[in-house]
């Protein structure tokens, strides 16, 4: 079966939570037709929800799952990035010291939907929420504390 060679399916497996010696492997070997190959079960079943890992004549490395699963895997990706996003805007509401925090929220949704649809996707995906929010300050200032005047306020109330 395998070995030392192919360590890195052990490490792979065990990331993953699959026992070393239940992983299921797959040998892939050249025909002479250079657009077919022989695929051989190595070690595991064909029919198992864990990943196949594939080994080719040059020790190459491969790794595929079912496509349930590689849906699951974007499901919880961008569910994972839309919690991140809302962690990363709510940071950055915050920092502006609004008014009313459910006010900014909505204003800067319908701020960042604007230039979604204007934008290139990498544009989207780097959007910088200080300075949408800085944009919004501008526009909106009302919807923000004035920490000059509130200050200013406390010094001479102080000082009287």
């Amino acid at each position: 079966m395998l070995d030392n060679k192919y360590k890195n399916l052990d490490e792979i497996s065990k990331i993953l939570g699959i026992d070393a010696d239940k992983k299921n492997v797959f040998k892939v070997q050249n025909l002479e037709d250079e657009n077919s190959k022989l695929i051989t079960l190595e070690s595991g079943r064909w029919d198992s929800d864990k990943p196949l890992f594939g080994v080719d004549e040059d020790n190459n490395l491969y790794a595929t799952i079912s496509v349930e699963t590689l849906k699951g895997m974007i499901k919880s990706y961008r569910k994972i990035a839309n919690e991140n996003f809302k962690l990363k805007l709510e940071k950055s509401i915050a920092q502006t010291f609004p008014v009313d925090f459910g006010d900014v929220w909505a204003v800067s949704l319908d701020e960042i939907k604007k230039r979604a649809s204007k934008g290139s996707k990498e544009e989207i995906l780097n959007i910088d929420l200080d300075e949408v929010l800085i944009d919004i300050k501008k526009r909106h200032p009302n919807l923000f504390l004035k920490l000059d005047g509130i200050i200013k306020d406390k010094i001479i109330k102080e000082v009287i």
